[in-house]
């Protein structure tokens, strides 16, 4: 369906078989992975894609960086937020995840998930998410200037 789907999908033999999610959370993660980097423009760099959501409310932010260049961000579009959501969708209302860090680097991904008990109630994602983007990316100066940029 992307550009680079076939980079994605190259992962999944490399996540040890007693580790792997079913098959139908791995075909949503692969669509996501390939999205991730479809929707950052920078196929070559890191890019980390944070979610936060509960019932009907979704936040998605793309940051990216290649080769020491300043971490990008970008609002996620409408088509990537859809798949977000059928992932989270996907599993049970008592089971669903507050909170995603997916990375795509150097052809491989990583998925982190919080759920809402180990979030902290007086924080919010102006919060957290400055702390998630400084774990990924260190120090790194972050351009928020063009959020919606399609380049």
């Amino acid at each position: 369906m992307w550009p680079f789907k076939k980079r994605v999908d190259a992962l999944a033999p490399k996540i040890p078989k007693t580790s792997q999610p079913p098959a139908q959370d791995r075909d949503l993660l692969q669509e996501l992975g390939s999205g991730i980097v479809e929707a950052a423009h920078d196929p070559a760099g890191k890019v980390l894609l944070y979610v936060e959501a509960e019932d009907g409310k979704i936040s998605s932010d793309i940051f990216s960086q290649v080769s020491g260049a300043p971490v990008r961000y970008r609002y996620s579009p409408e088509w990537l937020k859809d798949i977000i959501w059928s992932y989270r969708e996907s599993e049970p209302p008592s089971s669903r995840w507050a909170t995603m860090a997916f990375v795509v680097s150097e052809g491989r991904f990583s998925v982190d998930l919080s759920y809402p008990d180990q979030l902290n109630p007086e924080e919010y994602l102006i919060d957290r998410r400055p702390r998630v983007v400084q774990a990924h990316f260190g120090e790194a100066t972050v351009d928020y200037s063009t959020p919606d940029a399609a380049d």
